[in-house]
């Protein structure tokens, strides 16, 4: 099998948890589908608020090495003259890696980072791999992040119809990228699989139910707990969530709380509760590592995702829900994911919220009561966790990276 090495490019931290839980777990199933001798270059760009320090760094660095796997840090900043700078400087140090480095597929996260990628694929004539493809252009249009008439945006979607037309293949997140790129590109894909947020199964289980330590420590103890793992803005809503756990509060009064594991100011926080009349204690907030997600996760009752409702994020996919189903947790989603959307319909495992106003919360919530009363935990485990098990299992992954690294590579026969 001739030599294979691979260039993955992110535009996320280290230690962000879209590197520890949706990049490397991946990387480390393509390695096994590449020679032995052949290895992965990782880069990442390094937020400033959360670079790992330099005696961290040389040990994380060993520790990937010896999986094969090169870890590659570049600074990160903001859209602007310093960040485009910036990016021709490491787009020339990955052109000349490249070439002294035998790269022979460059392997793209998301479409930002695939910009970098098809730029490389283009210079170096290098085979284009696309992954977790889904459009973020105009989703951030649809929720505020840009202007539709900022160069950010109109760069971004040039790029994203450029990388669809030149990539080997595609690897999607949702089903919906197919008429997406035909209404709104005037493309018709036919080389891209499907491979929404998946989840490792063996860290996210019943053990990791109801851990009688965090309980205690952040007075959770006999509560009723809706958890939230993430931020606020963005794809997210903001200050819906506040008015929906203040419905929440109001149904079940002091037993309820909202366990949010996120690294937004508790003085955010505060405003938005009070601008929702919620007194603050209802919501416990804190930011924890990925490795110890699970056991926080685990202790809510059921669980939220608060992706704002625009048209195209019909075509992402959520790894939270993977998450939440993994253990358990009925899920209370905005009518935004599509396909998500539907596994909850159609297995009556949570609660979509089709409006944003009290009416359709208090709907919500007693649904969920409904729910919590009719199931216990262990059957509400039982009924849930089977859709983790089916629709975020990393064999999907697992088949896909084979069909395009493995020994007969990829072809027009075995596509999706």
């Amino acid at each position: 099998m001739r030599n294979k090495n691979v260039l993955v490019i992110t535009n996320w931290s280290y230690r962000d948890a879209l590197i520890q839980s949706y990049t490397l777990p991946y990387v480390r199933l393509i390695k096994e589908n590449i020679p032995a001798s052949g290895l992965i270059y990782l880069v990442t760009l390094e937020q400033e608020s959360r670079k790992v320090n330099q005696a961290n760094k040389e040990r994380i660095k060993d520790e990937l090495r010896e999986q094969g796997i090169i870890w590659i840090d570049f600074n990160f900043s903001k859209f602007g003259n310093k960040a485009i700078v910036e990016r021709i400087i490491q787009l020339i140090k990955l052109w000349l890696l490249c070439f002294r480095r035998n790269i022979t597929y460059i392997h793209s996260w998301c479409t930002p980072a695939g910009v970098t990628g098809y730029l490389l694929s283009v210079l170096t004539g290098r085979e284009l791999i696309l992954d977790s493809f889904e459009p973020h252009a105009e989703p951030s249009v649809e929720t505020g992040t840009w202007k539709a008439n900022s160069v950010a945006y109109k760069l971004l979607f040039y790029f994203e119809k450029k990388q669809a037309k030149r990539a080997k293949a595609i690897i999607a997140a949702s089903g919906f990228i197919g008429e997406y790129a035909k209404d709104k590109w005037g493309i018709e894909l036919k080389n891209y699989f499907i491979k929404p947020a998946l989840v490792d199964l063996e860290k996210f289980k019943d053990e990791n139910k109801k851990n009688a330590e965090i309980l205690k420590l952040y007075g959770l103890e006999n509560k009723i707990i809706c958890v939230y793992a993430g931020k606020l803005g963005g794809i997210y809503l903001e200050g819906e969530i506040f008015e929906f756990i203040k419905v929440c509060h109001d149904y079940w009064g002091d037993k309820f709380r909202f366990f949010m594991l996120t690294d937004t100011p508790r003085e955010l926080i505060k405003e938005f509760c009070t601008k929702s009349y919620l007194d603050d204690h209802v919501v416990v907030s804190l930011f924890v590592d990925y490795k110890d997600l699970p056991n926080f996760l685990g202790v809510g009752d059921f669980a939220l995702n608060p992706v704002k409702i625009v048209k195209s994020k019909r075509c992402c996919a959520s790894i939270k829900d993977g998450e939440y189903w993994a253990l358990g947790l009925p899920v209370a989603i905005t009518n935004s994911v599509g396909d998500d959307v539907k596994i909850i319909l159609d297995n009556d495992s949570g609660v979509v919220l089709d409006d944003l106003n009290k009416i359709a919360y208090l709907k919500a919530v007693e649904k969920i009561d409904s729910m919590l009363k009719n199931y216990s935990m262990s059957e509400l485990y039982k009924k849930i966790r089977p859709l983790a098990e089916k629709h975020r299992n990393y064999e999907i992954a697992r088949k896909i990276y084979k069909t395009i690294y493995g020994v007969t590579g990829i072809n027009e026969n075995n596509l999706s």
